[in-house]
């Protein structure tokens, strides 16, 4: 709430004068005092001033009202609630009192109790495009993104060229993934006010959501020439730097978000987790970083963890849920479904709690394999914690770690009494006190780095998760190489990934292969941005530009068939493909992969090794050259591989649901008895 979003008393003020007599022209005289003390920053000043006015009108609500907005000046938020509900309680059709009490309970975290206050102001007053403007804001947040758009359109045939509202309306259509008509408001608005950098600043989150990278890139950049000091500006630069295999400029800007505004927890996660693509961290280094985010964003809520009930009867049903944004076609489905649906309903109740809001086929199969679930994308922090506690879960899984739409902040205050957070979704530690256990493998963590971890290690028998194809994957081809009469090799990872020197080393495979050729696909890899990123990188290594192939995002059946045209797949390093190397393998294409010593750098040697591919596996980049070489030489065992890989896969521990859900089941089961 600034000086702008006040409402100003001085009419009211009249209006009561007119009709009250003696008493209400003195209180209206003091009223305009009491405004003019907080406006100058005067507060305790302006406090003192009321309280006269309610030793003259103890039931005057713009004194109550005014009293309200000190404490939350002063960052009191139970006192100004309070305030605002007797201001309003006096006059019920308070619309100001009613817009104010939205803000304070907004920022309180109760975002529900927000909405209807806000409501209940717009009911009053429909005409107010500042209502307006806000329940439409809080609405997108809430992921009522169509709702919001009915309020902002009123507010805008009220006043049209509003910037602040123009760049909201373009905000609400981004969230619904109408980033044309969204990039249309935010451009509408520049063209207004060309140094508004908010408008800008969305502009550039609009092209990242359609993958252009270098067009995103500009936006944020003139975003932060208007506000240097704007952290949120920094922290998208990041994100599209990183996306544009730039780790260590990403790395640069996220430092300088959190130095801006150090009290942002989303922004600390986009930190940790770039710092994942350094190839010169140790997991210990790692580790260290992790755990600075609990003590600045987790540790306060210690003092206020629950005491839970701990039943260890035996037999009983043990409560698990699983908390994450990602139910839906990503790797935490795939590696999530098999669990779920063979796990034993007799000895456990399953719970979701999901913060997707776009859902897909992947998202209902999930949720039809659960014994209840919540759609949790609307609720606070605050209110999902006391639902999981409503709920009465035993064992909470965290599934997303520092990556995007992370609720850490949630887990951090402990709703459950034992919390797991399991490698499926975001690779080693959290860093946060708040998690019990890390459930892994011995790939992904060796016995001797135990000590490196704030958490318990635990380790499934045989693998960390169990794959389950998609249904819609095509049928593995034949050989490319026999047809095209040279070797493909291919890398269908995340182009933050295809950092430098991935593509030297590539480069070198292509250098000792004759007529080689590669490609690369994914989203964004098409933009220009990265195109000449990739292009110098291989000229500067002699290679010829058409050797390469470079290809942007497809749909998930269409990027599946395009592993049809290769014939060995490229691991990325450190960052190594998790769900990639399934597919590729799923798809008849063997995977060549050198890990390194954190645990993102081992999702794919996890992979290969439970399916005992372990001869693909590197143990330098002599070894990774060596070992693509000479697959790409032996035509014959290539072809073999193409046509058994598929089979070997299914037939292999990492897609044998109901052992893997048995395995699953024992090891909660030891956990909850030996908590």
């Amino acid at each position: 709430m600034n000086r702008n979003e006040r409402r100003k008393l001085s009419k009211q003020q009249q209006r009561q004068a007119a009709a009250g007599g003696q008493i209400a022209i003195d209180t209206s005289s003091l009223l305009a005092t009491a405004q003019q003390q907080l406006d100058q920053g005067s507060a305790q000043e302006a406090e003192i001033t009321c309280q006269k006015i309610l030793s003259i009108n103890p039931v005057e609500p713009e004194a109550l009202q005014l009293l309200g907005l000190i404490a939350y000046f002063g960052g009191d938020l139970k006192n100004a609630t309070a305030w605002l509900k007797k201001a309003i309680k006096v006059r019920p059709n308070f619309a100001a009192a009613y817009y104010n009490l939205g803000i304070v309970l907004n920022r309180a975290g109760q975002a529900k109790q927000a909405e209807t206050a806000y409501r209940q102001a717009v009911k009053i007053e429909p005409e107010n495009i500042d209502f307006q403007n806000n329940l439409g804001n809080l609405l997108v947040n809430r992921k009522a993104g169509e709702e919001a758009l009915k309020f902002f359109h009123q507010a805008l045939a009220i006043k049209p060229n509003h910037l602040k509202i123009l760049n909201n309306y373009g905000s609400a259509l981004s969230s619904l993934g109408r980033h044309d008509e969204a990039i249309a408001q935010f451009k509408k608005a520049i063209t207004i006010e060309p140094n508004y950098g908010d408008a800008y600043n969305n502009l550039g989150n609009a092209y990242m959501e359609r993958g252009q990278l270098s067009a995103a890139i500009e936006e944020f950049e003139k975003a932060i020439e208007r506000q240097p000091d704007n952290a949120r500006m920094f922290n998208n630069l990041g994100n599209a730097l990183l996306d544009s295999g730039e780790p260590e400029k990403a790395r640069n800007a996220y430092q300088k978000s959190v130095e801006l505004a150090p009290g942002q927890p989303r922004t600390h996660s986009n930190l940790l987790y770039c710092l994942q693509y350094d190839p010169g961290v140790t997991v210990g280094q790692l580790n260290e970083h992790h755990l600075t985010w609990d003590q600045v964003h987790g540790a306060s809520h210690k003092a206020h963890w629950p005491a839970h009930k701990i039943s260890k009867k035996p037999g009983r049903r043990l409560r698990l849920g699983f908390a994450s944004p990602d139910f839906g076609r990503h790797p935490v489905g795939f590696f999530l479904i098999k669990l779920l649906e063979n796990i034993a309903a007799k000895d456990f109740d399953i719970y979701g709690y999901s913060d997707r809001f776009n859902k897909d086929d992947m998202t209902s199969r999930l949720a039809a394999a659960t014994s209840q679930w919540r759609d949790s994308f609307n609720l606070t922090d605050d209110e999902l914690a006391a639902k999981i506690r409503a709920d009465k879960i035993d064992i909470l899984f965290e599934l997303s770690g520092h990556t995007k739409g992370n609720r850490l902040s949630m887990h951090a205050q402990k709703p459950a009494p034992v919390q797991i957070s399991w490698g499926i979704g975001y690779p080693g530690t959290t860093g946060l006190s708040a998690i019990d256990i890390l459930l892994t493998d011995t790939y992904h963590v060796d016995p001797a780095e135990d000590v490196l971890y704030p958490e318990n290690i635990v380790r499934l028998p045989d693998r960390i998760s169990c794959y389950a194809p998609p249904s819609y994957a095509p049928g593995a081809g034949g050989l490319p190489a026999r047809q095209n009469g040279y070797v493909t090799f291919g890398s269908f990872n995340q182009s933050r990934k295809i950092a430098a020197a991935v593509l030297a080393t590539w480069a070198s495979i292509l250098a000792v292969v004759p007529d080689s050729r590669l490609l690369l696909k994914y989203s964004g890899l098409d933009d220009e941005i990265n195109v000449t990123r990739i292009a110098r990188a291989f000229a500067d290594k002699g290679i010829d530009p058409d050797r390469i192939m470079i290809e942007g995002g497809a749909t998930h059946e269409d990027f599946l068939a395009r592993y049809n045209a290769v014939d060995i797949a490229l691991d990325t390093f450190p960052y190594s493909g998790g769900i990639t190397t399934c597919e590729a393998l799923w798809m008849g294409v063997p995977v060549v992969t050198l890990p390194g010593s954190t645990s993102a750098s081992r999702h794919a040697s996890s992979h290969l090794s439970t399916v005992g591919l372990t001869e693909f596996i590197a143990g330098d980049l002599p070894a990774y050259i060596k070992i693509a070489s000479g697959l790409a030489a032996d035509f014959s065992e290539l072809e073999k591989l193409h046509q058994s890989l598929r089979d070997r896969l299914a037939a292999s521990p990492l897609c044998d649901g109901a052992d893997f859900a048995r395995q699953f089941g024992t090891a909660m089961k030891d956990i909850w008895q030996n908590r």
